[in-house]
């Protein structure tokens, strides 16, 4: 299974993307703002819970998150980050470097964002389940 977030222009804290599964549209994304400079090391240019993750390509697996409660996605491998996970939360502060799907926008936020992850979560369980490896692009 193949996810890519096409990013779109930030706002002043945040970031808003689109998300597709397979090439197909699924949900509005929302992470922090993008702060990567090219070239440079991640510690140069992060802030710790106010930073999108780097541009690239990550494989996605399955977490048992203690702080949700429960198994969420969670990206391998991100430079200078850990425990990235995709999950559900309106508003920039519930966020603190991971990646959240909505269904809509609204100014500075993302709407229905528990209703977008109960829709992308299955997909993503059932391909890991049946074998599949899933990998995220972000663009």
């Amino acid at each position: 299974m193949n996810l890519l977030i096409k990013r779109e222009p930030e706002g002043k804290d945040w970031t808003f993307g689109k998300l597709y599964v397979n090439n197909e549209y699924e949900s509005e994304t929302l992470e922090d703002r993008i702060r990567e400079v090219k070239g440079k090391p991640v510690s140069s240019w992060k802030i710790r819970g106010k930073t999108a993750i780097p541009y690239g390509k990550y494989k996605v697996e399955l977490y048992n998150s203690p702080h949700f409660k429960r198994v969420v996605p969670i990206l391998r491998n991100v430079n200078g980050y850990d425990y990235v996970l995709i999950h559900w939360g309106n508003f920039i502060e519930d966020t603190d470097g991971c990646i959240l799907v909505g269904t809509g926008r609204n100014r500075n936020a993302i709407t229905d964002s528990r209703k977008a992850f109960n829709r992308l979560f299955p997909r993503i369980e059932a391909a890991l389940k049946n074998g599949e490896e899933v990998w995220l692009t972000i663009q």
